[in-house]
């Protein structure tokens, strides 16, 4: 019951369609009000910090607790960091703490410009005019009717031959093994008590200035399918 780098593998032991509970979660990150640290125009949160920030958020009766965190010592990798695990797990509290750190890495630059770009010419969609509408759902139905006419003379055994063919293809593809799970970078965490201990255990020092930590806490039924997913 410590931190350490994750990897990702595809459960064996547990369904995914046991994964309907509902769970609490909450974030942390250098923008967190409250826990960042912030001096001059600029705020940073140590993994050391972060940690601590988690601690006193995980409820005291909490049965089970699974954590996801990215570490960076610049805005620029912290960004990076988060789009690489946010490509494997697409969870809305990565993506938008990626936006904020990407946001604030291009500042420096994006706020010297002064001077908006020259607009490109805009575009209006013409089929959204009511007299074009009228006349594109019409040309719609002539089509369509043409379309139902010629199934007239289709030959229904070759129709048939071309349902049972795509049948095959269907049942092959719901019988294909679905790739391994791979890519991501960060740090997991999961244990089911003694969490402040367990919390301080195995994650990087404070040279890792930048940090942004997924708490999630639940039943341990609850999180097994993510403790076996993420590894």
């Amino acid at each position: 019951m410590s931190w350490s780098v994750l990897s990702l593998n595809s459960p064996t032991s547990t369904s995914a369609l046991n994964v309907s509970q509902t769970v609490d979660v909450f974030s942390i990150s250098p923008w967190s009000f409250g826990v960042a640290e912030q001096g001059d125009d600029h705020s940073w949160l140590s993994f050391p910090n972060a940690v601590e920030a988690a601690i006193a958020r995980v409820p005291a009766n909490a049965p089970a607790v699974f954590a996801l965190a990215v570490s960076a010592s610049s805005l620029k990798g912290l960004a990076d960091a988060l789009a690489n695990l946010a490509a494997v797990l697409p969870i809305t509290q990565l993506q938008a703490a990626q936006r904020q750190a990407a946001t604030r890495a291009d500042l420096p630059l994006t706020k010297l410009t002064l001077i908006e770009p020259a607009q490109a010419l805009g575009k209006a969609p013409l089929n959204q005019l009511k007299t074009i509408n009228e006349q594109r759902k019409k040309a719609l139905s002539v089509a369509a009717l043409a379309n139902a006419q010629a199934l007239n003379g289709v030959n229904p055994l070759a129709d048939l031959q071309a349902f049972a063919a795509d049948k095959a293809a269907a049942d092959a593809a719901v019988n294909a093994t679905l790739p391994a799970l791979s890519g991501g970078n960060g740090w997991r965490f999961y244990a089911t008590g003694d969490f402040a201990n367990a919390l301080r255990t195995g994650h990087p020092a404070s040279d890792q200035s930048l940090t942004v930590m997924l708490v999630v806490v639940g039943a341990a039924a609850d999180l097994a399918y993510l403790n076996e997913m993420i590894i």
